[in-house]
């Protein structure tokens, strides 16, 4: 009787050692064909400082931009501003409608910060946008008043001219600081 169960249990060992051998192969081969994550998909990603105009695909608000860097979508945030957040802030709106109008479909230099991180902790690129005719449309939202001055941690290359920016703004009553704006 034991020799009988030995025998009729050996076919069954060897089928589950091909398929268990046939899954480890299969598994080995998938870890070299997927992507490694923490590889950047274009070396201008990798070099935060690499010059170029890129394509505004979208205006998420009035400090954060989605562009096309080649053929990739970065999320990028603006650095040394803060426009009132979507959906419900006062002046959100405003903002975000104002960037629409000098950003939507531009071409755009992204300029890094040596003071500044990379990306922020959501993984955006922090960048100057800087318009065509060289304007730096970080600067501009805070003059214009869609924006607030914003220092994140570690001051930054036109923290004084950003500052100054706000002060006229408000001085001026513009945006932001138009008298019972957001009441």
């Amino acid at each position: 009787m034991i020799s009988i169960i030995t025998f009729t249990k050996a076919p069954r060992l060897k089928l589950f050692i091909i398929v268990i051998v046939v899954l480890l192969a299969a598994i080995l081969m998938a870890s070299f064909a997927w992507p490694k994550t923490s590889e950047a998909p274009t070396s201008k990603l990798n070099n935060p400082l690499a010059p170029g105009y890129y394509t505004v695909t979208y205006v998420v608000d009035g400090d954060t931009i989605k562009v096309d860097i080649d053929e990739i979508v970065e999320t990028v945030r603006l650095i040394g501003i803060d426009a009132p957040e979507l959906p419900n802030n006062c002046f959100a709106q405003e903002a975000k409608t104002k960037a629409q109008s000098f950003l939507s479909g531009q071409q755009v230099k992204l300029e890094a910060d040596k003071s500044q991180d990379n990306r922020d902790r959501y993984g955006r690129l922090l960048r100057y946008v800087i318009l065509e005719d060289g304007t730096n449309f970080n600067q501009l939202m805070v003059a214009k008043g869609y924006a607030r001055e914003f220092t994140f941690i570690t001051p930054y290359k036109f923290q004084s001219e950003f500052k100054k920016a706000q002060a006229t703004a408000k001085k001026n009553k513009l945006g932001l600081w138009l008298p019972n704006i957001c009441i």
